[in-house]
């Protein structure tokens, strides 16, 4: 089938694209190729696949595309002759080599000159005196030329098979392009669907308050659907995405829209942040040991400095250890209840209140617990007469942590801190003596 582009004359070929070949798209893959413009091949690849200049001037290779092969058989008013026919103006012509006549609106010059090119068509503008066509040569002068200087270009009319054959093609082409034309509806209405089902409230999903009414939230507010009940006009109940719910939790459909996928990634990743305070206590699950926690290690107990420090490697948890600074995700990182942070108080208290004793009684040379008789002490515990912080001596001591006091003459086994050893009692009485 022939075509007229840009008064280029192309033939469109049912072959594989070759060197020197164009190539047309009916519809342009991409922003730098046009719909309908002819490219030219530059070259075949290794992969049988047509290489083009595309609209920016690069390398364009058409693997995948759809297209059509055009075989150039024009180039601007210059023709190429098929045979003994030459195509012009979107019109077959037959060569004639005869004189010209009344009639006749084209020549081709045989031979050139210095003024005008053989194979190039030119109108013939009259008829002279001597029965010589006159033109317009190539430098915009009138020229004529002698009877076997010229062929005269004779319209051809196609045959009737000739015209019965191209309005099959012209129908099987339009059946082609009505066939593709359903195909691309039928697709936007599969995609319109899709969209509107996608754009759908449901349970489960999330949404964006558009405005204030009759309940809780505020404008811009992103909430998760939990109910949807069958009746009323306001049916729609929402919490917030951490779960909490208020009491007015009732939407109409107009106060809602969907969410975006990315408006609830953002949201809940600035959840996981929000749950984190400045000291907190917190427990480093993972992570520990490397950059950015190096110096900590996994199960360290840890303080909240900053829940949202701006790091170089993203939003971090700033958190702190012994001394050191280390920065976690809140995926490294878990919370400690009211519950344990008072136990884990209760625990460094009691390892406080361990070494304090330990080093009191290492400074006398004892271990823990280690009564002497004549020891002084005062009471912790009381039994039958003798009482709670009662002061008394240490009149017996096996060993055990409740050893024989003595307070006002009365001897118990009760349980006691000590005061005074007896190391300094008879140091003191050793002074006095001397």
């Amino acid at each position: 089938m022939m075509t007229t582009i840009g008064e280029v004359q192309y033939n469109e070929v049912k072959r594989a694209a070759k060197e020197g070949d164009f190539v047309l798209f009916r519809e342009a893959p991409c922003s730098y190729l046009t719909a309908g413009k002819p490219y030219e091949v530059t070259e075949i690849d290794s992969a049988d696949d047509p290489q083009i200049i595309d609209d920016e001037g690069d390398e364009y290779n058409t693997c995948g595309d759809d297209f059509v092969v055009l075989e150039k058989i024009t180039d601007s008013v210059e023709v190429a002759e098929m045979g003994n026919l030459i195509v012009h103006g979107g019109v077959q012509y037959r060569k004639a080599d005869r004189l010209v006549r009344g009639g006749d609106v084209f020549m081709i010059p045989k031979e050139s000159s210095s003024n005008y090119t053989a194979g190039k068509v030119y109108a013939i503008t009259r008829i002279d005196e001597e029965g010589d066509p006159r033109t317009i040569d190539d430098d915009g002068d009138g020229w004529w030329l002698r009877s076997d200087m010229y062929f005269i270009l004779e319209p051809v009319t196609p045959s009737l098979v000739t015209l019965e054959t191209e309005l099959a093609a012209t129908k099987a082409k339009v059946a082609e392009m009505e066939a593709q034309l359903a195909e691309v509806a039928k697709a936007a209405e599969a995609t319109k669907r899709v969209d509107a089902e996608a754009q759908r409230l449901k349970v489960g999903g999330y949404a964006k308050v558009t405005k204030s009414g009759t309940h809780s939230f505020k404008p811009d507010d992103l909430v998760k659907i939990y109910e949807i009940v069958k009746y009323g006009p306001n049916r729609i109940r929402c919490e917030y995405l951490d779960g909490k719910r208020v009491s007015r939790d009732h939407f109409y459909d107009y106060e809602l829209v969907r969410a975006t996928d990315e408006e609830v990634a953002e949201a809940k990743r600035k959840l996981v942040f929000d749950q984190f305070a400045k000291g907190d206590k917190v427990r480093l699950v993972s992570g520990g040991g490397e950059i950015p926690l190096l110096g900590f290690v996994n199960g360290d107990i840890c303080e909240v400095v900053n829940p949202k420090f701006k790091h170089g490697r993203g939003m971090r948890v700033q958190i702190t250890s012994g001394g050191g600074t280390g920065y976690a995700t809140p995926e490294q990182l878990v919370k400690l209840t009211e519950a344990e942070v008072a136990e884990i108080e209760r625990k460094k208290s009691e390892e406080e209140t361990r070494k304090q004793e330990e080093a009191k009684w290492s400074a006398i040379g004892r271990k823990v617990g280690e009564f002497k008789k004549g020891d002084v002490v005062r009471v912790t515990h009381g039994y039958s007469e003798i009482k709670e912080g009662d002061i008394g001596i240490i009149t017996e001591a096996d060993g055990s942590d409740i050893p024989g006091v003595t307070v006002r003459g009365v001897q118990r086994y009760v349980r006691a801190d000590l005061i005074v050893p007896v190391e300094s009692i008879v140091s003191l009485r050793g002074g006095d003596a001397a």
